[in-house]
């Protein structure tokens, strides 16, 4: 895929990793002259359905944020049966690697990372959404030390008290709470913030 222009506007340079979902290319704007992080749906998963609307999920909880500590998004399009994400690119590595290079982490430095993303989940949640995947990998460090939250492929819109929602085969479904603290973990913000004090440990 290197060298492809996706959009008449973005050119694909590189590999940067990838998921279970997707993979991630830096890449560059050719309008604006910039390097971008460009993520661009499997092909495997280009024809379901499920998959195509998590993706545009993914891009729709972005798009409702704006803070230093979340990956910002720029695009987002399809060409042909590849559809794509086009974000902010971080220039530094994530929070795993550093910690498998570097671990432990100095307590202040641990803590200056932590608030930053308690900062960016607090947002999130002022937003109503749950990110539901803190992990480190998920987490980018930049060359000057500002930590940003990325990835929100399984982000879902925070529920009322009285409503709980589960998985069933590959699909969503939202119904009306029958017990007090029922299924509460996945979808209270609470919860989040605990996985992120786990992630600093």
């Amino acid at each position: 895929m290197n060298g492809k222009i996706l959009g008449n506007r973005y050119e694909i340079l590189e590999q940067l990793g990838g998921g279970g979902m997707a993979l991630v290319w830096k890449g560059k704007d050719t309008f604006l002259n910039r390097l971008v992080t460009v993520k661009v749906l499997r092909p495997e998963y280009a024809s379901d359905e499920d998959f195509v609307r998590r993706f545009r999920r993914e891009a729709q909880a972005i798009a409702s944020l704006s803070h230093p500590n979340i990956v910002s998004i720029y695009d987002v399009g399809q060409e042909n049966d590849s559809y794509y994400l086009v974000m902010e690119y971080v220039e530094g590595e994530n929070l795993k690697d550093l910690i498998r290079r570097e671990a432990p982490l100095e307590p202040a430095r641990a803590i200056q990372i932590g608030r930053q993303i308690a900062d960016a989940l607090e947002h999130a949640h002022e937003n109503n959404i749950i990110h539901r995947d803190v992990k480190p990998h998920n987490i980018l460090i930049t060359r000057s030390g500002r930590a940003k939250l990325t990835d929100f492929g399984i982000a879902r819109p925070v529920l009322p008290p009285s409503l709980i929602q589960i998985q069933l085969w590959g699909r969503y479904i939202t119904f009306p709470r029958n017990r007090p603290g029922e299924n509460r973990l996945a979808q209270n913000p609470t919860s989040i913030l605990w996985r992120l004090s786990c992630t600093r440990c």
